[in-house]
């Protein structure tokens, strides 16, 4: 019976957390996201602000970052910049 009620309690736990993670990434839907670097962090950001829908911008000061390719390929309607790193960005 104990064990019963703890896994119950898990379980309410748990749905709570997942509608609690649904309202936060729909809050990401249309916001104009910018990630600065194009690395293996950088790639994974972009890809999971654009799953939920972000407008997503990515800059680097590299003319060619080690994820172009695979950015433009999974992602191409994300928008990369080369550039340095400016105020004028945001």
């Amino acid at each position: 019976m104990i064990m019963m009620t703890i896994i119950l309690l898990m379980v309410q736990r748990l749905q709570l957390l997942f509608q609690l993670h649904v309202q936060v990434m729909q809050q990401l839907h249309n916001l104009s996201v910018l990630i600065l670097g194009l690395g293996d962090s950088g790639l994974a950001m972009a890809r999971w602000c654009a799953r939920w829908g972000a407008q997503v911008q990515v800059v680097d000061t590299r003319e060619v970052p080690p994820h172009l390719a695979v950015l433009q390929a999974e992602l191409p309607h994300v928008r990369f910049v080369s550039s340095a790193f400016d105020a004028a960005l945001v």
